[in-house]
This record gives structure tokens, C-alpha cells and sequence, in this order.
């Protein structure tokens, strides 16, 4: 088995010798000096290798495989192998001395002389493009000097705006620090940073925010950043609390963005902090200060109304009191002047009947001296006929009784007066309300009666049975002065006006077939004033309710709620003031705890309706 494993190997070892040796010799095969080559020892060394194989396999063929045998074909084999070599030396030596050199000469000096004369050629394109070239590098070297000149120049510049620009970053009033991206460690930060958090740049620049804060407010920091170096945008923190080293926990408006390198990708962070504590405490001072302008100027505005509201308050009740002065003053003139009428009148009055007995005495005796003496003497006679006694005695009779009835009728005009003033009442009393109606129509009465242009005002009384009202008489008949005298007035405006509509259509011209003329005074019903009084007994609080209504043209819409409101008015300007039903209204229901109110349509007339508790500690 190990014969035929050496007899292979040998065969395999032999075959590829000889293939090598063969592939060299056909690169030998047709290049000239042959001898020159030193790849033809290379191919003696690799076939003689291959005889040296070849003779093992035919030693094994053979049988003849022992030591001597084997060792006597090597050496002969490597002798004749070295033998070759030297010989191989010897005539490559040989053929340089004299065959190759002689020739190789020849040829050297062939292709020098082709060489000098491509030198020559190529020394005059080159001299021609050295020139050229050197013209273009001496222009190259004048742009490229004055490109030195620019670029020194805008480095010098920059250098210049560098350090203006550090200048300006290092001064700048808001703080500014630089970190680099991977370990976030400070590489920078200016006056102002130091200024805001009391942190040196030898205290800073190399470390992170572990080496300068607590560890909680490290964490916050670091998050951020990292954040801004991820998605690589600005982050703007509006208030960031900082413990800071000199001046406790600060507020500070920071704003961080990454700076990229060439690539993309974040190489440091940049920072901007502002110290905003005091201007975050002005602003909240400034909140807490609108806050409580804002109530002071809710306050103000509160009692400004509630001033507004007492100033009108009081100028009604100014103007009130005025008025109600001014009733005052006149009730009590009309009182005065009633008690002066009062006491001539009624001595007038009282001697009227001594008077009218005394005439008839009088006359009674002169009967008596006509009847005993017919036959008087002449003068008497022409003195009968000059004051014609016989219609003097017959009239003064008549003038006795007229002046009679006359007194009668001031002394009720007095006595109404004294009634509608009740000058002499500053309480409350039990009072006829019916009597203070009279009193009240009685001086209103010239107003009802019949004018030019006016067939006067019907006046209707529908009395109830009213017991005794406690209350201030001359006030309420004040009440009943101010709604009958509107009543009138509304009436008389109203009759004015159809007085003057029915005048216009009287005007037109009869001629026109069919025409007939209005009558001069309507054929509708009379104007008119109704009052009606009855009692209210409803929840055990009986009242007594006046209700004073006319047929006049009525109230429109738009001016009922305006009717108790002060000074306000519908008549011309110095007719009325527009205080009388704000009065009443305040002496009905303010004074007295009752009710006033109107009831009004346009073209059917108005109502008024005040009612009053008959006892007042039930109303209020």
C-alpha cells in the first residue's frame, strides 16, 4: 500500500515538473538573447526536478527500491543538474562579452541617436510650452498673489469681526453657553451667564449640569437637551427654575438649538438664558395690581351708580320737597286767605239777619207813618218822589236775601278751601274722602264749566259708602288736585282738537253738489270725568279705591311707563313740570302703603286708579 502511495506521489510530483517546465520553455520559445534570460535556469531547476521524480517512479517500476540505488540516481541527478546550471553560466557569460554587448552597443547607439533626435523635438515643444506655461504660471501667479492679498485681507477682517463678534457675544445683557453634543459638558459661557447663575468659566466650562446642579434638576436639564439634540429644533422654555450658586431659585427664559456639522448631524449645543424673576414678578404684580384696579374700578363704578342713583334720588325728592313746598305754601296762603275771607264773611253773614230784621222794621214803621199820616208835608213829598220809596222798599227786600245767598256761597268756597289745605293736620287722621273730592272739584269747577270752543265737561259721581280713611288729608286731596286737573287738561286739548278738525271741514266749499256742512259742535257723547269710589275687603285689609276715568283721546303705549317718572311731561314747556304724578305716586304709595296706577287705550280714555288702606297700620 505505501509503494503505491509513493509510486503516485512521485508520478503526480514528476508530471507537474514537466508542465512547468514545458509552460516555461513556450515563454522562452521566439524572444531574442536567449541566454540573457534568467527564467531559462528556472526551467533547467524545475525538468531536472522532474527527472529526479521520474527516476523515483522507475526505480519503484523496476524494483529496485533500496537506499543505495536511490541516493546513487539523486546524486547523479543533481550532479548533472548543477553541471547544466554551470555550463548554462558559463556561455550566458560568454555571449555578453562577446556576441551580445557588441550588439546591444549598436543597437544602444541607434536608439540614442532616435532618442537626441526625439529629444530635440521634445526640447523644442517643451521649451515652447515652458514658455507658455510660464507665462500662464507668472498670470496665475499675479491672481493667485492678489487672491493671497484678498484672502489675508478677509482673514484679517475676519479675524477683526471674530473678535468683534465675541466682544459683542461676551457682553451681550442675556446669558449665552456652548456644549458639546456627546457628554452635553459646558465649552463656553459669557459675562452675563456667569452674572445670572454665579457659576465662574473655570467653575463651568468642562463639566455638565451633574457637576453644577442637584441631581432632580440635572435630570430636567439634560432631558431637555437631549430632546433639542434629537429632533434637532428649537426648544423654547418659557420659565425654567434654576437653583442658582449666589442668588437662591431664579425664573429664567432659556431657548436651546443644536449647531450641526457638515454632515448633518449635532456637534454642540447652543443657549440662551435671560434672568426674567424680576420681570415675572412685576408682571405678577402688575396681574395682582389690574386685579385689584379692576375691582377698585368695579367698586367706584358701583358707587358711582349708587351716587348717580342717590343724586337723582335726591334731586326728586329736591324737586319733590320744592313742589311739595311750594303746595305747603300754597295750602296754607289758601288757608290764610280763607280765614281772612272767613272772618268778614262770616260777621257779614251774621249781621245779615239783625240787618234784614231791621229793615223790615223799618220799613214796618214807615208803612205805619203812611198809613196815620197820608198827607205828608211837601218836602217829604219830593223826597219820596226823588228816591221813588216805593221800589226801594220793594227791592231791598231782594238785595237783603241776595246778599244773603252770596255770603252763604263764600263761606262754602272758605270752608272748601280750609278743606283741600288742611293746614292744620301734620298727622294722619280719620277723614271723609268724599269731602276732600268736593273740595278738590270745588276749586276745579271754573275749569268744568262751558268756554268758547268748549261745551264744557260732564262731571259723574258715583260715591260708594266710604267709612273714615286714615290719612294726610291736604296730600291726598294734592292726589286728586293733580290726576283731575291732567283729566281736564287732556279733555280740553282734546276738544280743541275736534273743535278745529270739524272747523277745517266747515270750510269747504258748499258749492259742490250734495255737500252739507258739519255742525259746528259734535252730536258725540259730551266729554266727560267719572268718579267712583267703593271699598276693597280682600284678605282682611279692606281699601278704599278712587277711581278718577275720562273719555279723552287716551295714553299711547310708548309713554305709560314714563308716567310716574320725575319731570317727565307731555305738555308744552311752562305748563307743566312734569311733577305731579311722580308726587302723587310717591304720597299714594310711598306715604300712604297704597296702590296708583293707570289703565289707558288710545281713543278710549284713561283711568286712574288709587287705592288706600283704610287704616295704615294694615298697609304698611
Amino acid at each position: 500500500m505505501l509503494s503505491v502511495l509513493y509510486l503516485s506521489t512521485n508520478t503526480f510530483i514528476a508530471a507537474c515538473y514537466y508542465t512547468i517546465a514545458f509552460l516555461i520553455f513556450q515563454g522562452l520559445v521566439g524572444r531574442q538573447h536567449l541566454l540573457s534570460n534568467p527564467l531559462v535556469l528556472a526551467n533547467i531547476a524545475v525538468f531536472f526536478s522532474g527527472v529526479r521524480h521520474s527516476a523515483h517512479v522507475a526505480l519503484a517500476v523496476g524494483g529496485h527500491q533500496s537506499a543505495s540505488s536511490i541516493f546513487a540516481i539523486q546524486a547523479s541527478i543533481d550532479l548533472t543538474t548543477v553541471l547544466a546550471t554551470g555550463t548554462l553560466i558559463a556561455l550566458r557569460r560568454y555571449y555578453s562579452i562577446f556576441g551580445e554587448d557588441p550588439l546591444l552597443l549598436a543597437d544602444t547607439q541607434n536608439q540614442l541617436e532616435q532618442a537626441n533626435a526625439d529629444l530635440f523635438k521634445v526640447n523644442v515643444n517643451l521649451e515652447s510650452l515652458v514658455a507658455k506655461r510660464t507665462e500662464e504660471l507668472l498670470h496665475t501667479n499675479q491672481k493667485l498673489e492678489s487672491e493671497i492679498r484678498e484672502r489675508k485681507q478677509a482673514e484679517e477682517e475676519t479675524r477683526h469681526l471674530q473678535i468683534f463678534l465675541n466682544s459683542v457675544v461676551e457682553n451681550l445683557p442675556i446669558g449665552v453657553f456652548i456644549k458639546e453634543a456627546n457628554d452635553l459638558r459646558f465649552l463656553y459661557c459669557n459675562k452675563a451667564s456667569e452674572e445670572i447663575t454665579g457659576y465662574l468659566k473655570e467653575d463651568v466650562i468642562g463639566k455638565n449640569d451633574y457637576d453644577l446642579f442637584a441631581e432632580k434638576q440635572a435630570d430636567l436639564l439634560t432631558a431637555h437637551e437631549r430632546r433639542v439634540l434629537g429632533k434637532q429644533k428649537l426648544l423654547d422654555i418659557s420659565e425654567q427654575q434654576i437653583q442658582t450658586k449666589h442668588r437662591g431659585l431664579r425664573i429664567f427664559l432659556t431657548r436651546k438649538i443644536p449647531l450641526l456639522d457638515e454632515l448633518g448631524r449635532p456637534r454642540y449645543l447652543l443657549g440662551i438664558s435671560e434672568d426674567i424673576t424680576e420681570r415675572k414678578q412685576a408682571i405678577e404684580a402688575l396681574r395682582q395690581s389690574e386685579a385689584a384696579q379692576k375691582e377698585l374700578i368695579a367698586f367706584l363704578r358701583q358707587q358711582t351708580t349708587e351716587l348717580e342713583t342717590a343724586m337723582q334720588k335726591l334731586q326728586n325728592t329736591q324737586s319733590q320737597m320744592v313742589q311739595s313746598e311750594k303746595m305747603s305754601s300754597l295750602g296754607q296762603l289758601v288757608a290764610g286767605v280763607a280765614h281772612e275771607i272767613n272772618n268778614p264773611v262770616s260777621f257779614i253773614y251774621g249781621n245779615l239777619t239783625y240787618a234784614d230784621q231791621y229793615t223790615q222794621d223799618l220799613l214796618h214803621l214807615l208803612h205805619l207813618y203812611q198809613h196815620y199820616y197820608p198827607q205828608p208835608v211837601p218836602e217829604i213829598q219830593v223826597q219820596q218822589e226823588s228816591i221813588d220809596l216805593d221800589f226801594v222798599r220793594e227791592d231791598l227786600s231782594k238785595m237783603l236775601s241776595s246778599m244773603k245767598l252770596g255770603a252763604d256761597r263764600i263761606r262754602q268756597i272758605v270752608l272748601s278751601l280750609q278743606n283741600f289745605s288742611r293746614s292744620d293736620q301734620a298727622e294722619s287722621k280719620q277723614l271723609n274722602i268724599h269731602e276732600g273730592l268736593d273740595s278738590t272739584l270745588l276749586i276745579l269747577q271754573h275749569r268744568l264749566k262751558a268756554k268758547l270752543g268748549n261745551p264744557g265737561i260732564e262731571l259723574i259721581k258715583e260715591y260708594g259708602d266710604l267709612p273714615l280713611v286714615q290719612c294726610y288729608g291736604g296730600q291726598i286731596n294734592q292726589v286728586f288736585m293733580n290726576i283731575i286737573a291732567n283729566a281736564i287738561d287732556a279733555l280740553e286739548e282734546y276738544s280743541y282738537q275736534n273743535l278745529a278738525i270739524r272747523t277745517i271741514e266747515n270750510l269747504q266749499p258748499s258749492f259742490v253738489q250734495g255737500y252739507q256742512k258739519p255742525p259746528i259742535f259734535s252730536t258725540e257723547p259730551p266729554i266727560s270725568i267719572k268718579i267712583r269710589t267703593e271699598v276693597l275687603a280682600n284678605d282682611g285689609n279692606p281699601r278704599v279705591v278712587i277711581r278718577i276715568r275720562d273719555n279723552g283721546p287716551g295714553i299711547p303705549p310708548e309713554v305709560k311707563p314714563k308716567l310716574f317718572d320725575p319731570f317727565f311731561t307731555t305738555k308744552p314747556v311752562g305748563k307743566g313740570a312734569g311733577l305731579g304724578l311722580s308726587i302723587s305716586y310717591q304720597i299714594v304709595v310711598e306715604k300712604h302703603g297704597g296702590v296708583l296706577k293707570c289703565f289707558s287705550e288710545v281713543g278710549e280714555g284713561t283711568e286712574f286708579w288709587i287705592e288706600i288702606p283704610i287704616n295704615q297700620s294694615k298697609g304698611r
